[in-house]
């Protein structure tokens, strides 16, 4: 009998050594634990939560042949939240042109662009579209950099932003462009991110397209403003 017990605790100790949380790119092991089953041989088996959408997928890790009893690893990781995306549109009576050089005119962004206090070129970028140039901004949530990634003038303006990392939210982008109209010209700002909070997508959603509804107003009646002077 004391044999049969050391056996055991050997398998036991065997399979709780291989219980590491396994290095999965992008995925946090939240918890892991063993379960006991009758049987006469001992497996490890890893299962894995995808997005937390309830599919799992059983895949086995190793075995221990001749063991007294079957062992199971449950691996549970965290729940990946789903991208917010918004789009808004706003028509301007000013000319895609017209739009397009408000938009690049950093320096004046703090004089019309809501919940902007101050801007700057941290790193100046191509001529006409700021492609390569990082701006930087202070926000009410601090200070806030884009990295502009793709621009033609006058009617397309993409860029990444990196904001502090207290901000509920990570991967964000956002795209600017400027279609023509007969009467002038149509914004079309949209914008996506990640939130980093499981449940804060349908706030942050809400927030996201007022704000953005207000900057692509903004923009259209400043650019409406400067082609009168």
């Amino acid at each position: 009998m004391g044999s049969i017990s050391r056996s055991r605790e050997s398998v036991v100790r065997q399979a709780h050594d291989q219980l590491e949380p396994p290095a999965v790119a992008g995925l946090g092991v939240s918890r892991h634990r063993l379960h006991r089953s009758v049987s006469g041989i001992a497996h490890l088996t890893r299962w894995v939560s995808l997005r937390g959408v309830g599919t799992f997928l059983r895949t086995p890790c190793t075995s221990f042949a001749n063991a007294p009893a079957i062992w199971t690893a449950v691996v549970v990781f965290r729940v990946v939240p789903t991208a917010v995306s918004i789009r808004v549109e706003h028509p301007s009576t000013a000319t895609p042109a017209s739009v397009y050089d408000v938009l690049m005119d950093l320096d004046r962004w703090s004089d019309f662009m809501p919940g902007v206090s101050a801007a700057s070129w941290e790193v100046r970028g191509a001529p006409d579209t700021g492609v390569g140039g990082i701006r930087s901004m202070r926000l009410v949530l601090g200070v806030t950099r884009d990295r502009i990634v793709d621009g033609t003038r006058p009617h397309h303006h993409a860029y990444a932003a990196a904001f502090p990392w207290y901000v509920p939210f990570k991967d964000y982008r956002g795209d600017i462009r400027i279609e023509d109209r007969p009467n002038g010209s149509l914004i079309v700002w949209t914008a996506s991110c990640t939130p980093r909070i499981p449940g804060l997508r349908h706030h942050l959603n809400q927030s996201l397209q007022r704000s953005y509804t207000r900057l692509a107003a903004a923009l259209a009646r400043e650019a409406e403003r400067t082609a009168i002077r």
